[in-house]
């Protein structure tokens, strides 16, 4: 059983890792009109897993950008998926490092 699994992660993992590396980054697919990324989005990824950049956290790859702040106590940076529109608070989604 356990190698089953073992070979089920092996394969779900190189799948991802072969999505990520034929991905066309965002800044390609995008105009290149309008202003430039100032907030840093490495390591942050769209959560809808209808979205084509889902759990990649590539800042040259998504199409992640800065969506203003939230929060009174603390400033909570929000993003926005310019490939989906959706909306999103950081947290722990899968993850593509690729």
């Amino acid at each position: 059983m356990t190698h089953q699994v073992f070979l089920l992660l092996f394969f779900l993992t190189f799948s991802l890792a072969l999505l990520c590396s034929l991905l066309r980054p965002w800044s390609e697919v995008k105009s290149r009109r309008g202003a430039p990324k100032r907030i840093p989005t490495d390591g942050f990824a769209c959560p809808n897993q209808q979205c084509l950049y889902f759990g990649v956290t590539d800042a040259h790859i998504h199409a992640l950008v800065g969506d203003g702040k939230h929060g009174r106590a603390e400033r909570i940076q929000t993003f926005r998926c310019q490939a989906c529109h959706r909306r999103s608070v950081p947290d722990a989604t899968p993850r593509c490092t690729g």
